[in-house]
C-alpha cells in the first residue's frame, strides 16, 4: 500500500472520528500539496529515515519556513502512528521531528546525480522513453521545478536568444499563473539545449496535426496529447527510467539539484544560480548548497598557483639550513 492510497483511507477515518475542522483542513493540505507529489507513490514500508530527510531538505529548498515544515512532519508521524496500528509498517520514520527540522539547512542532504548518472538516465530515457526525453533533458539543463516545466507553453521560448520564460507552475493538479518564487523570470538555456528544442518543437507540430491534435497548449504533453500529471509521469516513466538504469530511486527534484551543484562546481557566481532557480533569496542558495560552494571554493585555491606563477625559490630548504648553523657552530 502506497502512502497516498492510505492517506485517503487515513483521513476517511478521521472525519469519522470527529477530528476538529480545522486540523482535517490542514491534513488534507498537506498530503495534497507536500506529500502525495513527493513520496505518496512509495510504498509505506519505503519510506526511511533518509527519505523524510530529502523530503525536509526538499521542503527547505522551496522555501517553507521551519513552522510548515513541523507542521508536515507530524502529520506523517500521524499517519504512520496510525499505519502502524493498523499492521501496515513496523516503524514511524518521522518521529523525533525537530531534530530534523533544526538540521533542515545541511546542504549534505540535498541529493544529486553524478555526471555518468545524468548521462546514463539520459541515454536510458532517449532509447526507452523517447516522447519524454526533451522533457527530463530539460529538467538536467535548466534546474526548473517539475511543475515550473510542466507548465512552460511554447511561447515561453525564445531560443534565438537562448532563454526561456518561467510564468506558470503545476503542482497537486493545480495551475498557478506565478511560479514557485512568486516572480516570472527568464532562465538562460544552453547551446545543445537549445537546439534539441527546436528540433522537438517541429517534430511535435507534425505529430500533432498527424494525430489532429492541437499545436496550441503545454509545451509538453503525455502522448495522448494531455498535461503531464507529476503522479503518473512518476510511476509510468520515473520510477521506471532509473530502474531501467540501475540507479536507486531519487526524487525528480535531483535533477534541480544536480544543475545547481553542477553550475556552483564549474564557477558560476551564487547570484546567477539563485536567479535561474528563481530563488526567493540569496541566502536560500547559500544555505542549501553550502556543501558545494565550499568545494568550489577549494579547488579554486587550487588554482591559485597556476594564475599567480611559480614563486621564486626561498634559497635553501629548511634541513639545509640546519646544516648551515652547524658548520658555523663548528667554525
Amino acid at each position: 500500500m502506497t502512502v497516498k492510497s492510505y492517506g485517503e483511507i487515513w483521513m476517511k477515518a478521521k472525519r469519522a472520528a470527529g477530528l476538529k475542522h480545522t486540523t482535517l483542513r490542514r491534513y488534507q493540505s498537506i498530503l495534497k500539496i507536500h506529500l502525495n507529489p513527493t513520496i505518496g507513490s512509495l510504498p509505506l514500508m519505503e519510506v526511511t529515515r533518509a527519505k523524510i530527510r530529502e523530503l525536509v531538505a526538499m521542503l527547505n529548498e522551496q522555501g517553507l519556513k521551519p513552522k510548515s515544515i513541523k507542521n508536515v512532519l507530524l502529520c506523517v508521524s500521524a499517519l504512520y502512528t496510525d499505519a502502524i496500528e493498523d499492521g501496515h509498517v513496523q516503524h514511524n520514520p518521522a518521529l523525533k521531528t525537530a531534530k530534523l527540522i533544526k538540521t533542515a539547512k545541511r546542504s549534505e542532504d540535498v541529493v544529486s546525480f553524478t555526471h555518468e548518472e545524468e548521462w546514463a538516465i539520459l541515454k536510458t530515457a532517449q532509447e526507452r522513453y523517447p516522447h519524454y526525453y526533451p522533457f527530463i533533458l530539460l529538467l538536467f539543463r535548466t534546474g526548473l521545478r517539475e511543475g515550473e516545466a510542466v507548465a512552460l507553453r511554447p511561447e515561453d521560448l525564445n531560443l534565438r536568444t537562448r532563454c526561456l520564460w518561467v510564468q506558470r507552475n503545476f503542482t497537486a493538479g493545480q495551475l498557478s499563473n506565478t511560479p514557485k518564487s512568486r516572480q516570472k523570470r527568464q532562465v538562460d538555456v544552453s547551446q545543445d539545449l537549445a537546439t534539441l528544442l527546436k528540433d522537438y518543437l517541429v517534430v511535435r507540430e507534425a505529430e500533432a496535426l498527424l494525430n489532429g491534435q492541437s499545436v496550441d497548449g503545454w509545451l509538453f504533453t503525455t502522448p495522448q496529447g494531455d498535461i503531464i500529471r507529476s503522479n503518473n509521469f512518476r510511476d509510468r516513466v520515473w520510477k521506471p527510467l532509473l530502474k531501467d538504469t540501475g540507479l536507486p530511486y531519487r526524487w525528480i527534484h535531483a535533477t534541480r539539484h544536480t544543475f545547481a551543484s553542477r553550475m556552483i562546481l564549474n564557477g558560476a557566481n551564487v547570484v546567477y544560480v539563485q536567479k535561474q532557480l528563481g530563488h526567493s533569496s540569496i541566502q536560500l542558495t547559500v544555505d542549501t548548497y553550502t556543501h558545494w560552494i565550499h568545494q568550489s571554493g577549494r579547488d579554486s585555491v587550487l588554482e591559485v598557483d597556476g594564475l599567480m606563477g611559480k614563486p621564486e625559490s626561498v634559497g635553501c630548504t629548511p634541513k639545509e639550513r640546519a646544516g648551515q648553523n652547524v658548520e658555523r657552530k663548528g667554525k
